[in-house]
């Protein structure tokens, strides 16, 4: 049976034995295909007016970065609700999809980009909400007492944070911190994700420290917790990730507390991202059948 073949069925096919075991095998099988294949060519292919990644910095994004297949290695869990670390059929072909840059859709952005990043979809505020309200159950792992989005930080403007510690993070000073989960294949990043895997994350990172400046200061810290939608981070916050698991460790004794959240937020994305596509192209549908009407 050819390769194709194999990674088919593990797919299609919900009631092979240890699915979840040769899922993580057909992922790691296709990571080592990529790396064949598309590192030697690192090609940019223009398709429907929109920069395509074949190279290594995206389909792979980067070696060095666990986060975006963080995914793979976590234990399948039948916990229901967010909480739960299975992924269901679809969200695995999205999750191949997105990975391999392969066609997810048809007649509606094949490679299902747009729904990642769309403001007017509901899946884009519920992925930040569901990221965030994870970051904040890590927090109280780690005994850091937190609230969400308070009010009275900033003087001027409307602009709140999405969390800030009650007791101090370090140097005696709380911590607030926003999420953003910047598309990596968004336009206005393509230019330098192209070149480097996580400058999405890294130019997301510089606004929000621009955005909330005034945070910055003797009595406080702001931390911008910025993820791509195909997971690499930047460098601030994988040490905040890194500073955050040393916390939480010291509470609970478990050295595997850092792979436990690197997992989590990874299945989240996986599992947010197919919400959002599948959510798109679903409407899409509708409203050109109520055109053809």
């Amino acid at each position: 049976m050819s390769t194709q073949g194999r990674e088919a069925d593990v797919v299609e096919d919900s009631s092979t034995p240890h699915r979840e075991t040769l899922m993580a095998n057909s992922l790691l099988l296709i990571t080592n295909l990529e790396i064949g294949i598309f590192s030697k060519s690192g090609l940019i292919e223009r398709r429907q007016g929109k920069d395509r990644i074949l190279g290594e910095h995206i389909s792979l994004s980067n070696n060095h970065n666990k986060m975006p297949a963080s995914f793979i290695q976590s234990t399948t869990s039948e916990i229901s609700g967010q909480h739960s670390t299975r992924l269901d059929d679809s969200c695995v072909r999205v999750s191949l999809g997105l990975r391999l840059g392969a066609q997810i859709v048809t007649e509606y952005d094949e490679l299902g980009y747009h729904s990642l990043f769309c403001r007017l979809g509901p899946g884009r505020q519920a992925r930040h909400t569901a990221v965030n309200e994870y970051l904040v159950r890590c927090f109280q792992k780690a005994g850091i007492l937190v609230i969400k989005e308070p009010m009275g930080l900033i003087e001027e403007g409307a602009f709140r944070p999405d969390g800030y510690t009650i007791t101090p993070w370090a140097q005696g000073r709380s911590l607030a911190w926003d999420v953003t989960l910047p598309h990596t294949m968004a336009d206005r990043y393509i230019g330098y994700t192209s070149v480097e895997a996580g400058t999405a994350a890294l130019k997301a990172s510089d606004f929000k420290n621009e955005k909330y400046v005034s945070l910055n200061i003797l009595s406080k810290i702001f931390q911008p917790i910025c993820i791509e939608t195909f997971g690499p981070t930047d460098k601030h916050t994988s040490l905040f990730i890194n500073e955050l698991t040393r916390k939480i460790v010291n509470i609970t004794g478990d050295p595997n507390e850092g792979n436990y959240l690197k997992q989590t937020l990874s299945l989240l994305l996986q599992k947010f991202n197919s919400f959002c596509i599948l959510d798109g192209a679903a409407r899409y549908l509708t409203v050109r059948d109520q055109g053809h009407r």
